[in-house]
């Protein structure tokens, strides 16, 4: 729930007054909260990686620190599908699972191999 200074800040822009004051109810005041609450600036961002690799006419792109995947048919799509299907688990999935299943310390390098018979 998002804190009393957004839902003063909302009920100021619409009514043009303060609404902190307890002891004056106002019918208002559900709606502003309600739409306090539900403003994006009120939810936590968070940043995650996307590895996006063609396969055959499709890319697929997977989030390394939660181990999770999507797909689309160019990179911006399989970016945002891949966005879609973190932000879906990280709202359904309860804390522990979520805390099971990320890798707060991923890295992407290049490493080299020898391939072949000597």
């Amino acid at each position: 729930m998002c804190n009393d200074t957004k839902v003063d800040r909302v009920y100021t822009e619409r009514h043009g007054g303060f609404a902190g004051n307890p002891f004056q109810h106002d019918d208002r005041m559900e709606e502003d909260v309600h739409d306090a609450n539900n403003q994006e600036d009120c939810r936590m961002k968070r940043y995650f990686s996307a590895l996006i690799e063609r396969e055959d006419d499709m890319y697929v792109a997977l989030c390394p620190e939660l181990d999770i995947a999507s797909q689309g048919n160019s990179i911006e799509e399989a970016k945002s599908n891949l966005a879609e299907a973190v932000e879906l688990f990280m709202e359904t999935a309860d804390e522990t699972e979520i805390a099971g299943r990320l890798h707060t310390e991923t890295y992407l390098t290049n490493f080299e191999v020898t391939v072949g018979q000597a």
